[in-house]
């Protein structure tokens, strides 16, 4: 069997833009429609292109192992890459995903980049967009690497659409304090992926910034993954460490795609971040959110939030942030994210970010009870030891 991508439409709604394409798949015809919504004054004006859609079925035609006939052209730089590199790439991140043939036009790009449009910046107002944001904002940052326009993404990481509406409504706060025109993009793609966000999230948010390459020079894509450029799906791991090979791979003549900051952990972020101002105001790690009609931004008690309660409460700064989060939540379920946290330090769930950050809290003589202090020489030492200068956004 054979995916086929056609009929490329843009078309104006109430409220915003649709740009769509048929997709022949598992048998049956449907549509693929990108939303897009937002004060950016070009929104709608660019030439849609099938890139984006291509991008879009990728991964989905690798898991079922279907070649994909596009009845239309694609960048002749990207179609090379996506023939050949970055389904390598991707095939080395899973056993369930098989290279594919691509049948589609080369188009000869014409178009230079306009250094006049900055960067585009996917945004969630969590640790890594916002430090992202203020290093591409700072002194040093060369005027077309500055952001110029904020993004946020409906495409398989928020719950519900109301909790992507209230975040949202959030983002777009911080956005007109920064005097920055915001697009939101909605894609219903759950069912072509059928996998955790995680293990494909740098694919569909590449592929949603695609949509609008008429209105950005580049595009950063901020994430926490470090260590090494090889990666395993796993329950809490992706493709994120393949970043900055993978995103270059989308680049034309006229628009760059890069990971920011790759090289520093999420606790060095973290460090940087919450002294700041702007995330005393915005920060928004929760994994739950709205969802549950909470008041707050975050719940205190997911594993994100426990993060970065921990850390804020290291440095005496947990009641600067309870306009944003639910700090009693926290101090009552502080014992049970500790155990949680134990168990992603040591367990079988053994992540790298739930390790740094218990491993500072032991370095920082943090008031841990006596019996998680035992399991110290399994946890390790932190990448950051306290009270040393940190790293900070400019």
């Amino acid at each position: 069997m054979t995916i086929v991508i056609s009929d490329l439409r843009r078309d104006s709604v109430s409220g915003g833009i649709e740009t769509s394409v048929a997709v022949k798949i598992d048998g049956a015809q449907r549509r693929l429609t990108v939303r897009h919504e937002g004060n950016h004054p070009d929104l709608g004006l660019g030439t849609p292109t099938y890139d984006p859609f291509l991008l879009f079925l990728l991964i989905p035609a690798m898991a079922r192992n279907m070649p994909i006939v596009v009845e239309g052209d694609i960048e002749a730089m990207r179609l090379a890459a996506m023939r050949t590199g970055l389904q390598s790439l991707l095939q080395s991140a899973s056993d369930e995903w098989q290279m594919v043939g691509i049948s589609a036009d080369a188009r000869i790009s014409q178009r230079l980049p306009d250094l006049s449009k900055g960067s585009a910046l996917g945004m969630s107002c969590g640790i890594d967009s916002l430090f992202a944001f203020q290093d591409l904002n700072g002194p040093e940052t060369a005027p077309h690497m500055r952001v110029k326009l904020l993004l946020h993404n409906d495409i398989g990481a928020h719950p519900d659409r109301q909790s992507f509406a209230r975040h949202t409504a959030h983002i777009q706060r911080f956005a007109d304090e920064m005097a920055l025109p915001l697009v939101t993009i909605s894609a219903d793609v759950m069912s072509l992926y059928g996998n955790r966000f995680i293990h494909s999230h740098t694919i569909r948010n590449a592929a949603a910034a695609m949509t609008l390459e008429d209105l950005f020079c580049n595009f950063h894509y901020a994430k926490g993954d470090t260590g090494g450029l090889s990666a395993k799906l796993g329950r809490g791991s992706g493709i994120g460490p393949m970043d900055p090979v993978l995103l270059p791979l989308l680049n034309t003549s006229a628009n760059s795609y890069m990971s920011h900051c790759l090289h520093l952990g999420r606790l060095q972020k973290t460090a940087a971040v919450m002294h700041s101002d702007l995330a005393r105001r915005y920060l928004t790690v929760c994994t739950h959110g709205f969802s549950d009609g909470r008041d707050k931004m975050n719940c205190g008690r997911c594993y994100k939030c426990a993060r970065a309660l921990f850390y804020a409460d290291t440095e005496g700064m947990l009641n600067d942030y309870s306009a944003l989060f639910d700090i009693d939540a926290f101090k009552s379920e502080r014992t049970h994210l500790l155990l949680r946290m134990l168990r992603g330090s040591i367990g079988d769930r053994r992540s790298r970010e739930e390790r740094d950050a218990l491993a500072y809290l032991l370095a920082a003589d943090y008031p841990l009870p006596v019996w998680l202090r035992l399991f110290r020489p399994f946890v390790g030492r932190t990448t950051m030891r306290p009270n040393i200068p940190r790293i900070t956004a400019t």
